[in-house]
């Protein structure tokens, strides 16, 4: 038996800060899914697994750093690994970074010498980079850590794994990065294995709640994407799915097992593969677990109509989330969003048409936008009148095509490590801007839809149009 330790890095926008319990509230965090589905592989494998968990730990702790790192040192000297992994998305690579310091020191004086194992979207989009910048790495899993992991723990030759990256005296390997198969082989995450009621209490702003909280929790029931938006880096695995009865079973196994009464699907979009959605959908109302949970996803325009839209009330979604992101086709077109502005609208109306909740999420910024399309977007929010909108500034996200393009013209200085905080998270006041427009226009833009947002929301609030739960 081997033992593992996995750490997720904390959000820095907790660092100092004292949350009351009605505050979190209406704080949407998603938890580590990734962590706790290889934390669960690891222990059906016969391993000793924890998982260190320093979002939660941050804000338990009234945001105190040191008080959260002085945890993970006790839980390392505690379970004395043989592995440490951390997850690594690039918005948190500095809180990453300073993790991975920390654990070279503390192995440094150990008598129980372990290994450091990075991974997640950085790592793959940035193998080199992040070996370079960080020598206590002994290995990093590129795509999906599933096997590479799992293989790596297991004792077999780093060099012989497939989907790893790894330093060959001065060279650094770059395998491949790797993707499960077959997705109904994966288990279902033991959400026990992380505080599951930080994660699950009564929360309004994961679904968009105005009166009733949901105790909710995440699943996926896909990996990958098959359109290929130039911002998203979702497209770089193959897409895969599992099947229907998989996906049921999963929901009932949360249903039985945590206290819930909502669940997230986090797919890029829970429409990729209709039948399967219609699949799902009708084996939870054969089964009547839609007296038991309400659900939400992210949805695509070209995906639905009336007969889809109907069947997914009737299977408990009580809100979609679309990425219309831009009024102007020009702009969608050069996003290689595959959805038109007319699709747009069309999703919107008969979400209207059937009091849906939904929620609008528009991009503003991307390279080549100018006031004109700006203007166009504005119009098309005062015309649709969505009941919930995401006003977000653009962001090429690391692996995606757009980052790329943006690292080779020189618009990405990705060898300053705090460009991470800037081009991995939206709405960053200090963030580049990639459009056209002139920076102070461009944030009178924003504002002034941001403010419309606020409107919108109060109207959806006091409106009879739209069904509360």
């Amino acid at each position: 038996m081997v033992s593992v330790t996995l750490i997720h890095p904390w959000n820095f926008h907790d660092e100092g800060v004292r949350y009351v319990a009605e505050e979190l509230k209406h704080v949407w965090r998603n938890p580590p899914m990734g962590l706790v589905v290889l934390a669960t592989e690891l222990r059906d494998a016969g391993h000793e697994v924890a998982i260190c968990d320093l979002e939660r730990d941050l804000v338990i702790n009234g945001g105190n750093v040191k008080a959260a790192l002085k945890g993970l040192s006790d839980c390392l000297e505690k379970m004395q690994p043989d592995f440490v992994g951390i997850t690594m998305l690039s918005v948190r690579y500095l809180e990453a970074r300073r993790i991975i310091r920390l654990c070279d020191e503390l192995r440094a004086t150990a008598e129980h010498r372990f290994e450091i194992v990075v991974g997640n979207i950085h790592a793959t989009a940035e193998p080199d980079m992040t070996l370079r910048d960080n020598p206590a790495i002994d290995v990093a899993c590129l795509g999906e850590a599933d096997k590479p992991l799992i293989d790596l723990v297991n004792g077999q030759p780093v060099e012989g794994l497939a989907g790893v990256a790894f330093r060959d005296h001065r060279k650094i390997v770059v395998k491949a990065p790797w993707c499960a198969p077959n997705l109904d082989e994966l288990p279902f995450p033991d959400w026990n294995l992380i505080d599951v009621a930080f994660y699950s209490a009564p929360n309004y702003a994961a679904h968009g709640r105005m009166t009733r909280a949901a105790r909710s929790l995440d699943i996926v029931a896909s990996r990958g994407c098959p359109y290929q938006c130039r911002f998203c880096a979702y497209n770089k695995m193959k897409y895969r799915w599992n099947s229907p009865e998989y996906v049921v079973r999963h929901i009932e196994y949360m249903l039985n097992n945590f206290n819930i009464d909502s669940i997230y699907f986090v797919d890029s979009s829970i429409g990729n593969n209709r039948k399967q959605l219609q699949a799902i959908c009708e084996i939870i109302i054969e089964r009547d677990l839609n007296e038991r949970f309400f659900w939400s996803a992210n949805m695509r325009s070209n995906q639905v109509d009336e007969e889809l839209l109907m069947l997914m009330w009737q299977a408990g979604c009580r809100k979609l989330l679309y990425g219309f992101e831009s009024g102007s086709q020009r702009i969608l077109d050069a996003m290689a969003k595959g959805c038109t502005v007319e699709q747009n609208e069309e999703a919107a109306r008969l979400q209207s048409k059937f009091g849906f909740p939904y929620h609008a999420s528009m991009i503003l910024g991307f390279p080549g936008e100018t006031v004109d399309d700006l203007e166009m977007t504005l119009a098309w929010l005062e015309r649709v009148r969505p009941p919930i909108v995401g006003v977000n500034t653009y962001v090429p996200l690391p692996g995606s095509e757009d980052y790329y393009t943006l690292k080779t013209t020189g618009k990405i200085n990705v060898e300053n490590p705090r460009v991470w905080r800037t081009i991995g998270e939206v709405n960053a006041r200090d963030s580049p801007i990639f459009s056209s427009v002139e920076r102070g226009t461009f944030w009178r833009y924003f504002d002034k839809m941001q403010r419309l947002a606020k409107e919108l929301s109060d109207e959806a609030r006091d409106s009879q149009r739209w069904k509360e739960v």
